[in-house]
């Protein structure tokens, strides 16, 4: 019944039952503090809540309007605090205490425990499956999103939209794969076959097909946009490394005509000093008389 799903729950072994009041009067508190703003007790409170609330549950201690009431809060709150990174947001949660988390929706576990409580996907109640999936996608978000598209892949054969055709909360569930989720992965076919097929699209096919074109269309100019940008920014690159090299070839020019007008310098300077030494030598060497007069005393 639970399709591809593994069975098993983290919530079998705690043996203390709570009397019904008592969960009343904790979620109370738990919704009072999360609408106060006061998310550390809040959380808190309600993932003590959250863990027990399935075995009360499946023993009829607490009805399922409060379990449903349990599993959304706790939902809720997941899905707004596990987003938040070390600078932004209320840091009610650690990084560790997010990545186990993560890991404990990434493990399909949340889905076998709400399996164990109502064996089939049809059954789960579609406001519960709505924050789970968006609940999946904060987890997906900075990646590509390949484990929110299992999971839906999983589940969307599974859902009865022909008798439920005005359940808001599996039209929001649709829309948000049809008009976010497929569109930011640019996955149009996909959205354009459940328009064709679901019969929650029946009453209006050409309207969300127009929309979902108008979509694209937009989709394909913000492309052509960022492409055309990023072909000028490859050839302002492009321009300032020929500048460059440019730049370092009259670099290398002046420093050859420098180095040339260095040695040209030198080679003057050597030959004017051998000319010097020449003349010197020239003037200073004795003349025809006093060669006759030492050339006497020799014979003398």
């Amino acid at each position: 019944m639970n399709g591809s799903y593994s069975s098993g729950s983290q919530y079998e072994s705690s043996s203390i039952i709570l009397p019904k009041s008592m969960i009343e009067s904790r979620y109370q508190l738990c919704e009072k503090n999360f609408r106060n703003k006061n998310f550390g007790k809040s959380y808190k409170e309600i993932s003590d809540l959250y863990e027990t609330s399935f075995k009360h549950f499946t023993r009829e201690v607490i009805d399922e309007s409060l379990f449903v009431k349990i599993v959304q809060l706790y939902f809720v709150q997941v899905g707004l605090l596990l987003p938040q990174d070390d600078n932004h947001g209320p840091r009610v949660l650690s990084r560790g205490e997010r990545q186990k988390i993560s890991k404990y929706f990434k493990d399909e576990t949340v889905m076998n425990d709400l399996l164990e409580v109502y064996d089939d996907v049809y059954n789960i109640p579609s406001n519960l499956l709505l924050n789970l999936f968006f609940i999946y996608y904060s987890i997906d978000e900075l990646q590509n999103k390949d484990f929110l598209c299992l999971q839906f892949s999983r589940i969307y054969p599974m859902l009865d939209f022909e008798k439920k055709p005005e359940d808001e909360n599996l039209k929001n569930l649709l829309n948000f794969f049809v008009f976010k989720v497929f569109v930011e992965l640019n996955h149009y076919e996909k959205s354009f076959k459940i328009i064709e097929k679901n019969p929650i699209y029946s009453s209006n096919v050409n309207q969300y097909n127009e929309k979902l074109n108008k979509m694209k269309a937009s989709h394909l100019e913000r492309e052509k946009v960022f492409a055309s940008k990023k072909k000028e920014q490859q050839d302002r690159e492009k321009q300032q490394q020929k500048q460059e090299a440019v730049k370092q070839q009259e670099a290398k020019k002046n420093r050859n005509l420098k180095y040339r007008s260095l040695k040209e310098i030198k080679k003057e300077a050597n030959d004017d000093k051998e000319r010097s030494m020449f003349n010197r030598s020239y003037n200073q060497s004795p003349n025809a008389e006093d060669n006759q007069q030492l050339m006497k005393k020799l014979l003398g």
